[in-house]
């Protein structure tokens, strides 16, 4: 834990040094670059108008719409009234309608500026570091405070006025801002004096009660693992018991099944003795039964035989 605090105070510290430098520097101020423009690439207005290089023709003003140049700081203007401004965008179209209204046998070079120097500073969130003051090539007088954000406006007329403004100190942040090595020394330098000094009245202290609360956690750690381990020790002597109880339990029905179906059986074997013992004795009693009737029949017999021969012989 005690690492883990040094390693996040660490890493805090390198983010702020990081910010700071980036936060606060200074730029070099570009400048627009003036350049001609060819708008007929070199042909005559013979050969622009030739329907069979329609395709080159739109080919060359995509392309030069694509550098997306503007006009001077005075501008101009066209025939029918149409102003182009500087910092306007030129687009295909526009060369287009500039050719159509200088028509003579040649068209000459249209001077124009380059805005890349404007994208270089445009579309950053810059803020004037300290108040300044210039004066724009028109004469106008222009005064900006200190945290004063640079609009689009704002840089288009430092960049025109470049010759009287060769830096700028500026507050944001992106791809031309560079560490500033004096404010991230002085930084570190009172970082580490911040850290000595209050070593034993806020550092160590805290440190103490990390570590007494590591330790605490640590131990309420171990103690639920504990538990936990006896619980699964308990619930498997449970398992157990309940296994050898279930276990005798199904003995003592079996065996109470098999002595009910022993006496079954025997009381099955008994009953078919005595009915064949009855059956027996049934008979005997019918055979004698017979016998006595046949011994009283032949004395009848005997008795009738005699009778009849008295009678004949009478």
């Amino acid at each position: 834990m005690r690492k883990l605090i040094i390693l996040i105070v660490v890493v805090v510290f390198g983010l702020y040094c990081w910010q700071a430098g980036q936060r606060y520097t200074l730029i070099d101020l570009p400048h627009y670059q003036e350049i001609e423009v060819d708008l007929l690439d070199g042909k005559t207005l013979r050969a622009w108008d030739d329907p069979a290089y329609a395709s080159a023709q739109a080919e060359h003003l995509s392309d030069l719409e694509t550098h997306r140049y503007q006009p001077l700081a005075e501008g101009f203007s066209l025939s029918d009234g149409t102003i182009y401004t500087a910092g306007s965008t030129l687009h295909a179209k526009d060369y287009a309608k500039i050719i159509d209204d200088r028509r003579t046998s040649t068209v000459a070079p249209l001077k124009l500026r380059d805005p890349s120097a404007l994208w270089a500073v445009d579309a950053r969130h810059y803020s004037v570091r300290n108040p300044m003051a210039f004066t724009t090539v028109e004469g106008e007088n222009v005064s900006l405070n200190g945290g004063e954000k640079l609009t689009k406006i704002l840089i288009d007329k430092m960049l025109q006025s470049s010759t009287s403004i060769p830096s700028l100190g500026i507050i944001g942040h992106g791809d031309v801002v560079s560490p500033e090595a004096g404010t991230m020394a002085m930084v570190i330098l009172i970082f580490l004096a911040l850290v000595m000094g209050l070593k034993d009245v806020l550092w160590d202290p805290i440190l103490a009660i990390v570590d007494e609360r590591q330790k605490d956690l640590e131990e309420g750690t171990s103690l639920s693992r504990k538990n936990r381990d006896e619980q699964k020790k308990l619930d498997q002597e449970r398992r157990e018991k309940f296994a050898e109880a279930r276990k005798e339990y199904m003995d003592k029905l079996n065996g109470v099944q098999r002595e009910a179906m022993k006496e079954a059986d025997e009381i099955l074997a008994k009953a078919r003795h005595d009915a064949h013992k009855i059956r027996e004795e049934s008979s005997k009693e019918l055979e004698k039964e017979l016998e006595s009737a046949e011994s009283s029949l032949q004395k009848q017999v005997d008795v009738l035989a005699n009778e009849i021969v008295a009678q004949v012989i009478g």
